[in-house]
């Protein structure tokens, strides 16, 4: 009997769906459709008490409706979280094409009758698509009634009255689907429903491997035959292929003493080449034979996805290929059990009544307002923002469902936290160092720790460079040494790695070995020390963490207290920069005598004495000192450092004059007033203090651990085990690196080194960085160390632990290099293969592609490229001559923001939607499927964009630059030009352009049938760069009308 029986059924609910900015709008199912312009639409809606829609956030983004203050009696019926509940951990495009799409999957269930899903617009017009809206609502509540019926059905219906409790505005249909009332007593506790981690799977510990054989090698013969057993008669036939895979089998067989171990190759293959499954292939050989997993590492967790697609795509059952290939990220990617159950708010208050609570509506709702019957209906006192509570029965949702509970990248789509803003992601993961390892209750049952232990036994770990890089740094034998309980050691290290998009190895390679004392970092070491100090947050600090061995070990009470007190004066607090900004202003108000200005001004924060005078003991500058400390605005060791470095970047920034207010600055490091010179040191006293603390807090716990190694209970053995790794990676190395800073600080400054021509080993620089995106005035500040060139440690630590090493990409090369010679020694010392103790084996495969017929490329000579009007009118010109497809990439995310306000409501006219980074305010993923999706649009990205962008087909058919990447005038790239370049350093930014460029190319051709357009809005464009472009591209200078006649030509279909 159903459930509900005053509900407003699904059809008789107004709907609406976006097209180019206008708003398709029907009253009902049966109703006429309108078509409404946004300057129209709120009043329109305003006379609604619910709205269907998919992708509310982005749907008001496009209607121009701030999505915090919609029409003020609106209630949103968004089918994507309907979509959520019903099939948890399983992405779909947010739009109401994607959704159908997934319902005409093969594992999908058809409930249009058209033939022709993938094409969608070109079944259903824009009068037809608000009416699917139902179908598919419909559809969704279909299938949660089935749900009664499977093992799940006690978790599903528990959540569903939750979030009936807290007034989910799909609740009451998802209660009848399920056909329960609000009072059926649910067959599992509503508590254990959202604690998920009492009926999770617990791991269990592999049995140790032997080390792989070296002479269980692999076969160009064996491999050119289970490649072609892997694509089948009727696969794609690409030239090369087998001859890459054979190239790669180089580093699967036994070392000779003349090429290692490790083995080094570099393989360079072109675009098409069928690289992936290229590499896979001798690698899935190998670790079959030998038991053993083969480390595939590319540079960000798209292309992990993509590799991961690629080998259930063409592995014959996809059960083994989740069994035996593993995605692998860094800790901070996954859902943290113990993050979640400590940020439950009051999230299990089913238990009472709660007056407070607030529902997933918006505004003043009428009683029966998204489909509750007007005795259910929330009270007035509960109308309001959507919140956590629904937020969070979703989460528990999808992480019973999820394969790995990767929260950030993984099978919870991008668009999650778009739906549910109020839940923070980020703090749910455990990108701090919180985790205490075996100490946590939910150990056996964490997503992290089941994650290592399935790459222990994996036959293909999928990674990424910065993981790898971490991962390689922590198992090198000093570390070892230094930290027992590494998840890492020579051991269970793989010894075979391919490394993917190997271009991209030094940027990840300097990110991993460079380090930063600056305020954020000293401000979160701090917060991991003494937790959090009594502000609303659950930080618990290391007091709390050692709770449990107080007793039993009683020196520790007194290091803690010792920790304290030294941690308290040395390091920052929260809001440091804003204490560092008065006393900064201050110091600039002053004229250089030291005397009072004329008109008296106060700091601007009111921290003034009641009777408005100066206080007498209020410290001044002196011979134009700072002033490092005040009875107002005490300053702590780090603070006082960091003002140093604030006055130090006003007075010798590289930035231009005309620079912004909010531009990131920098400045060398020295030379520094000479009254620095004593905060430097009293800053290296205080923080190694600390480091002396925590080194005591070690060899107390490693003390007991040998004391007692057969009376410890597992958990407290577990306990102590991750103590002593959180305070090795966390406090002392972090510590002992911001030591050697100072150190390096006072050299520099006290005896300055002559000229040499030798090459320093690091770069040392002082940055003021604002985050703009956060809040104006924003920003970190600090002094950041770098390796000159960070290959170097990089393949110091790779060498005594691996074997077998490629790296290979489309662009490992700088092809203007005429001389093949010169090209490859760039690319291995680029790649640090020349560090090796072996010398590289080379490999080149050219792409298939003939890309004289299927690409052209232009230079615009007559579009002024400091005129953003200009550069909006052209690219408005390409984008309509192509009818969308494009891809337009920026250098600075100022003038694409500036570019876009001009460019989307011309575009939004001819029938072209504009998405864009740094505009929309949806994940970078969310755009990309966004944009994939819809043939006819377009999306505007940063020059960092180019490497997120795999859209083969039409739906990216041009590529244009609004100008020639050059590189940032950094200190750090002025440094490495002079000391990488071998004497030539434009060339040296002429490489890192043609790089650029070719890898921008790289992302136009995906397939033998694409066609594609590359344009460079820059009339600058040297000709020494076009070398960057495929051999048979003939790039063309021309004005801007003749190449749009061009693009035209080119781009139509044959049959026009």
């Amino acid at each position: 009997m159903p459930a509900i029986q005053t509900l407003s059924p699904i059809s008789q609910l107004p709907a609406l769906i976006t097209r180019n900015r206008f708003a398709h709008l029907t009253e009902s199912e049966t109703g006429k459709p309108h078509i409404i312009p946004p300057n129209k639409l709120l009043k329109k809606l305003s006379a609604y008490s619910s709205l269907l829609m998919v992708y509310q956030p982005f749907t008001f983004q496009q209607l121009r409706i701030s999505p915090l203050k919609p029409p003020p009696t609106l209630s949103c019926m968004d089918i994507l979280e309907l979509f959520t509940f019903a099939f948890p951990a399983q992405n779909v495009v947010p739009t109401l094409r994607g959704i159908l799409d997934f319902f005409h999957h093969p594992n999908g269930v058809k409930i249009y009758s058209h033939p022709q899903p993938s094409t969608f617009y070109s079944y259903a017009s824009a009068e037809e698509t608000p009416y699917l809206l139902y179908e598919v609502a419909q559809q969704l509540l279909s299938h949660i009634k089935g749900l009664q019926y499977t093992p799940n059905a006690p978790e599903i219906i528990a959540l569903a009255l939750f979030l009936h409790h807290h007034h989910w505005n799909w609740a009451p249909y998802v209660l009848d689907a399920l056909n329960i009332t609000p009072q059926t007593p649910p067959q599992m506790r509503i508590e254990d429903a959202i604690r998920v981690w009492r009926r999770l799977p617990k791991w269990e510990e592999p049995a140790p491997t032997p080390p792989p054989s070296e002479t269980n090698a692999v076969s160009s013969e064996e491999t050119r035959t289970y490649l072609a057993q892997l694509l089948g008669r009727k696969a794609e036939n690409r030239a090369g292929q087998a001859d890459f895979a054979s190239v790669i089998t180089t580093i699967f067989q036994p070392p000779q003493p003349d090429t290692g171990p490790p083995v080094i190759l570099l393989a360079e293959a072109g675009t098409g080449t069928g690289k992936t499954l290229g590499y896979l292939t001798p690698a899935l050989l190998w670790s079959k034979k030998n038991h053993a997993p083969v480390w595939i590492s590319t540079y960000t967790r798209y292309l992990q996805h993509q590799i991961f697609k690629e080998l259930q795509k063409f592995l014959p059952h996809q059960e083994k290929a989740k069994r035996n290939i593993i995605l692998r990220k860094g800790r901070e990617n996954y859902l943290c059990l113990l993050n979640m159950e400590e940020n439950l708010p009051t999230s299990l208050s089913v238990f009472r009544n709660e007056s407070n609570a607030t529902g997933r509506v918006y505004g003043t709702l009428s009683a029966s307002s998204a489909g509750f019957p007007p005795e259910e209906a929330p009270p007035e006192e509960i109308r309001g923002p959507s919140n956590r509570h629904i937020a969070y029965a979703h989460l528990a949702r999808w992480a019973t469902a999820s394969q790995d509970g990767d929260i950030l990248g993984g099978d919870l789509p991008g668009w999650f936290a778009d739906l549910f803003p109020q839940l923070n992601l980020s703090a749910l993961t455990d990108k701090r160092g919180e985790c205490i390892h075996g100490a946590c209750p939910h150990y056996q049952c964490c997503f992290i720790e089941h994650s290592i232990r399935k790459a222990k036994t994996a036959d293909i770990v999928i990674t990424n460079h910065a993981l790898s890089m971490y991962q390689i740094a922590w198992a090198h034998p000093e570390k070892t040494q230094a930290d027992p309980s590494s998840e890492q050691t020579p051991e269970t290290l793989p010894t075979h790695y391919i490394f993917d998009e190997g271009h991209h190895l030094p940027e990840a390679a300097d990110q991993a070995f460079s380090v930063a004392l600056s305020g954020l970092e000293a401000a979160e070491l701090r917060r991991w020390l003494l937790g959090a100090e009594g502000k609303n947050s659950r930080a618990k600090g290391l007091r709390r963490r050692f709770d449990t061995l107080l007793d039993a070990i009683p020196e520790l009470a007194e290091h803690l207290h010792s920790l304290y007190l030294v941690t308290h004066k040395t390091l920052p607090e929260s809001g440091w920069n804003k204490r560092i900004d008065q006393l900064f202003e201050d110091t600039l108000s002053q004229p250089e005598n030291g005397s009072q200005p004329e008109n008296g001004s106060q700091p601007e924060n009111g921290s003034e004495p009641e009777n408005g005078s100066e206080p007498e003991n209020r410290s001044q500058p002196e011979d134009g000192q700072l002033p490092f400390s005040s009875p107002l605005i005490p300053l702590t060791l780090v603070e006082q450092l960091l003002l140093v470095f604030r006055k130090h970047i006003h007075l010798h920034s590289t930035a231009k004059k005309n620079s912004s207010t909010y531009a990131s600055r920098e400045a060398d490091p020295f030379p520094l007033p000479a009254h620095s010179l004593p905060v430097i040191q009293n800053l290296k006293s205080g923080l190694r203090e600390i480091a002396s603390i925590l080194k005591k807090l070690a060899t107390a716990l490693k003390t007991y651990l040998e004391a007692n190694p057969q009376t410890l209970e597992k958990n407290i053995r577990l306990h102590i085990e991750g103590l002593l790794v959180s305070l090795q990676r966390h406090g002392i190395e972090r510590l002992t690196a911001w030591d050697a800073i100072l150190e390096n600080l006072i050299a520099q400054n006290t005896h300055p080194c002559s000229e040499t021509s030798e090459t320093p080993a690091t770069i040392s620089f002082l940055s003021l960085d604002y985050f703009s995106t956060i809040s104006p005035g924003a920003y970190n500040l600090g002094i950041y160390r770098h390796w000159t060139d960070p290959s170097l440690p990089f393949s110091l630590n790779m060498a005594p632990l691996s074997k077998g090493i490629v790296m290979t990409s489309a662009t490992l090369r700088d092809q203007a290099d005429t001389q093949t010679e010169e090209s490859w020694h760039m690319a291995e010392k680029r790649l640090g293969a020349c560090h090796f103790p072996f010398p590289a084996i080379r490999a080149s495969l050219s792409s298939p592609f003939n890309y004289a017929e299927q690409t052209r490329t232009f230079i615009i000579t007559d579009v002024q490229h400091n005129d953003i009007a200009l550069l909006a009118s052209a690219f408005k010109a390409l984008f309509c001559a192509s009818g969308g497809g494009g891809l337009g990439l920026f250098t600075a995310i100022s003038r694409l923001q500036a570019t876009y306000k001009l460019l989307v409501d011309p575009l939004q006219q001819q029938g072209i939607t504009l998405f864009a980074q740094h505009v929309d305010g949806i994940s970078n993923t969310s755009l990309i499927d966004l944009f994939k999706a819809d043939p006819h649009s377009c999306l505007l990205g940063t020059d960092a964009m180019r490497d997120g962008v795999d859209v083969p087909g039409n739906s990216l058919r041009l590529v244009a630059f609004e100008r020639i990447p050059w590189p940032r005038g950094t200190i750090l790239h002025r440094e490495r030009r002079i000391h990488l370049s071998e004497g030539n350093p434009s060339l040296y930014d002429e490489q890192s352009v043609r790089l650029k460029l070719r890898q921008a190319f790289g992302r136009l051709i995906r397939t033998q049938n694409d066609k594609g357009v590359f344009v460079l809005l820059d009339r600058r464009t040297p000709t020494r760069m076009l070398s960057a472009f495929p051999p048979g591209t003939n790039p063309l200078r021309v004005g801007l009308k003749e190449a749009l006649e061009e693009i035209k030509k080119f781009l139509a279909p044959k049959n026009s």
